[in-house]
């Protein structure tokens, strides 16, 4: 890639020897590595342009990411969402816009620790949370469909028990004070049930 242009991918280089160019402040300065460094992390998350230039020295080989691979993973893994968003989201308030090429190890760790909650205040509440268990679900849906029910709560009501964590009050949403989350899931539950 050449500074200045728009930063589309993330870069891993996998094997040979690179050298990176410097930005305008630190005097075209650049450094030399070998072996497997991440560059570009920041374009996975925001349109911004290369603020160095990356060549190679010998034979070398590198894997690339770009915005709507990442898309699609996430697609297929939703779970993720979340810990991406926070991940990106604290990444992209530490980093320095000299350093949308190169994000240091220590930013993208502290990102990282953020990101899975590691820095999260305690939730007292989260102690007492049961989760649900592997179960069968034929008993409930069986009922469901010999009975004619008129509100979703009707419909809910047998189902949730099977699912604790979306629980009003004990579950895991209400440990975390993420009330609005927890209707979101008994409304995504009560789609699923319904079709």
């Amino acid at each position: 890639f050449v500074q200045g242009t728009l930063s589309e991918r993330m870069y891993i280089t996998c094997s040979g020897s690179w050298a990176i160019s410097g930005t305008e402040s630190s005097s075209g300065s650049g450094s030399e590595f070998d072996g497997i460094v991440w560059l570009c992390e920041v374009s996975l998350f925001a349109r911004v342009l290369h603020t160095r230039t990356l060549v190679t020295r010998t034979f070398a080989d590198s894997l690339t990411l770009t915005c709507s691979d990442l898309e699609l993973c996430i697609r297929t893994s939703p779970a993720c969402i979340v810990t991406i968003y926070r991940y990106a989201r604290q990444l992209l308030s530490l980093i320095n816009r000299e350093d949308y090429d190169m994000v240091s190890l220590r930013i993208a760790q502290v990102a990282m620790d953020t990101a899975i909650c590691r820095n999260m205040p305690e939730f007292p509440a989260l102690k007492t949370i049961t989760l649900s268990s592997s179960v069968k679900f034929s008993s409930a849906f069986d009922n469901l469909r010999s009975r004619r029910l008129k509100a979703v709560e009707e419909l809910m009501q047998p189902i949730l028990p099977f699912f604790p964590e979306a629980t009003y009050g004990t579950g895991i949403y209400a440990g975390l004070e993420m009330d609005s989350e927890r209707r979101r899931t008994v409304c995504a539950l009560s789609s699923i049930t319904v079709l």
